[in-house]
């Protein structure tokens, strides 16, 4: 099985509120009652983050927003954010303040967030 980015993102909606969703109605029978977890969008993906990092069952190129806490694909958007460093997007470079520094951000996110050109 592929591991998508839609999976992962099923798999942190279980952890937090016990939803599974199935492409065929048929599957929800297997399911039975499945207990509500009750665990924040940091939490399910600290789970999610062992998954990648520990047992490599999971690609290590999905992360959580720092902010809007939305699970994106890395390889496709986003940043990650060192200190002093410019990233590129199309108008030339987003640049972040230093207490941003070690956060992911989707592009939404880092567009909202970056420092104002004008600032520079």
């Amino acid at each position: 099985m592929e591991i998508t980015l839609k999976t992962v993102q099923e798999i942190s909606l279980f952890l937090q509120k016990g939803v599974l969703i199935f492409e065929d109605t048929d599957r929800l029978e297997d399911v039975g009652i499945v207990t509500s977890l009750d665990m924040t969008e940091d939490q399910a993906f600290a789970i999610i983050f062992q998954l990648q990092e520990h047992w490599k069952l999971i690609p290590a190129h999905f992360e959580l927003c720092s902010d809007c806490k939305v699970i994106y694909d890395a390889h496709t958007e986003g940043v990650y954010v060192d200190e002093d460093k410019v990233y590129p997007n199309s108008e030339g470079g987003w640049q972040f303040y230093r207490h941003d520094a070690g956060k992911h951000f989707c592009d939404s996110c880092a567009e909202r967030l970056a420092i104002p050109r004008e600032e520079k």
